[in-house]
This record gives structure tokens, C-alpha cells and sequence, in this order.
């Protein structure tokens, strides 16, 4: 199955899920999102920036946003973006804890651009996650299923890669 059509299937299969996980890097656009069940880490993370969960679970499914531009949105009001201060507790961090607790309403993938959104309920919280016209090197996200994952890069490029045991 191509990369695209992979993509099409997570999108159906994270649909109903919980996102559980948001964890904002303290540098610019970086975070990810956990979905679905916890599945109990080899070993724990010790750090205090996380909940419980983090710490000691990982995400049967998932999203890493690395260089690609995104923006949480409250129904057509945006909460944060990717330009924001990305501190712990500020803008970044507060904004896409909203995702915490929330379910996978729909989610849209793009083919020509890469672009991905995701919508959750209860409310009307989107999330969009641009992948058009990053620069010829960058990864823009990547989405984690229980064993592979798919890079997504500029204007649609993406790939699959398979994981050993667990990420």
C-alpha cells in the first residue's frame, strides 16, 4: 500500500480515539500528540513536564510535528500556533493542552499538499498542520501507527517506515 493510502487508513483508524498526550517541545514548532491506548514504557521518563501518563506510557497512535507550520483553532478563532512562545506554560503549551482529554472527530489528509487536519470533540477545537512549501530537507510531521510510521516532507512527499518493538 502506497504512503498516501496508509495515511487515508490512519486517518480512519484514529477517528473515535482519545488524545490522552500533547507534549510541546520548548523550541518553536515541535510536539506530539498521543492517541488511542496507553501501551507501558520499557522504562519510565523522569521529568516533570509530563503527566503520569506521559511518563510511563507510550501512544498506540500518534503525531509529531517537527518543521511544519500548524494552528489550533476553537471553531474559525485561532488559540495558538507554531509562532508562539513555546516556554513551559506559555502560549504553546496552554493552547494545545486543550487537546488533552478530547476525541478524534475527523481527520483530513491532503495528497497534493501533505497538509493534515484533525478535528476534535467535544467542541469544536481543529487543528491544521501545514506541509506545503517547507524547505527541500525538512520533515514536516510524522504519524505513528502501532507499527510504523509515515514521514511526511514538502508538497506531499511521504514514506514508510517500520518499527521494531516498541518507538
Amino acid at each position: 500500500m502506497s504512503a498516501e493510502l496508509e495515511m487515508l487508513d490512519w486517518g480512519k483508524r484514529v477517528v473515535n480515539l482519545q488524545c490522552w498526550s500533547v507534549v510541546a517541545a520548548s523550541v518553536g514548532s515541535c510536539f506530539s500528540m498521543g492517541l488511542g491506548v496507553k501501551v507501558p514504557r520499557n522504562k519510565p521518563i523522569d521529568n516533570p513536564h509530563l503527566t503520569l501518563d506521559e511518563q510511563n506510557f507510550d501512544s498506540e497512535y500518534g503525531v509529531f510535528v517537527t518543521s511544519s507550520p500548524w494552528c489550533l483553532f476553537c471553531g474559525d478563532k485561532k488559540i495558538v500556533d507554531w509562532t508562539e512562545d513555546g516556554s513551559p506554560n506559555g502560549p504553546i503549551d496552554c493552547g494545545l493542552s486543550l487537546l488533552r482529554g478530547t476525541c478524534v472527530s475527523s481527520v483530513m489528509f491532503d495528497r497534493s499538499t501533505g497538509n493534515l487536519e484533525m478535528r476534535f470533540y467535544p467542541g469544536t477545537l481543529i487543528l491544521e498542520v501545514i506541509a506545503e512549501n517547507l524547505a527541500p530537507s525538512d520533515d514536516g510531521y510524522c504519524v505513528f501507527f502501532p507499527d510504523r510510521v509515515i514521514s511526511h516532507y514538502r508538497n506531499g512527499k511521504c514514506e514508510i517506515k517500520q518499527i521494531n518493538g516498541k518507538r
